[in-house]
This record gives structure tokens, C-alpha cells and sequence, in this order.
């Protein structure tokens, strides 16, 4: 697995090459339809500053804390 980080930044950019954007709370929502908030496969919306990454060859979507990233690595290590 490939691993490519990102300086907080580059975040806005990152968010629109996924055609994602943030609400006025600072939530990732659908660029082309803002009031849809994204969510993680747990049903979580992400804050911009919890916004871990995205899985490859899907749009599932995981949050920066420590659950997150270790049902991300079980989730790629079964």
C-alpha cells in the first residue's frame, strides 16, 4: 500500500480534485450539492481538520483519529 501525505495547505485543493468542498461549519460536503455533508463508512460526518483520507478506488471516506485508522488497516489487512 502507498501512502502519499499532504501539508494541511493542500487540503482545499485535495477536497476539490474529489469534487468536495466545506460548509459554512467547516464539514466536507458535495461541491455539487453543499447541504449533503460526506460521510465516513460508520456513518460519521468529518470536520475538515478530522479529514484522514479516502480509500483507494472508492469514495469511502475515514477521519484522522486513531479508531479511524486502525479500522482502515484491518479493513486493508483481511
Amino acid at each position: 500500500m502507498k501512502l502519499i501525505t499532504f501539508e494541511k495547505s493542500a487540503r482545499k485543493n485535495i477536497f476539490d480534485f474529489l469534487g468536495k468542498t466545506t460548509d459554512q461549519d467547516g464539514y466536507l460536503v458535495e461541491k455539487n450539492d453543499p447541504h449533503q455533508r460526506v460521510l465516513t463508512q460508520e456513518g460519521e460526518e468529518i470536520h475538515e481538520s478530522q479529514f484522514g483520507g479516502v480509500r483507494k478506488g472508492s469514495e469511502i471516506f475515514f477521519k484522522s483519529d486513531i479508531v479511524s485508522l486502525i479500522n482502515l488497516y484491518d479493513a486493508l489487512n483481511s
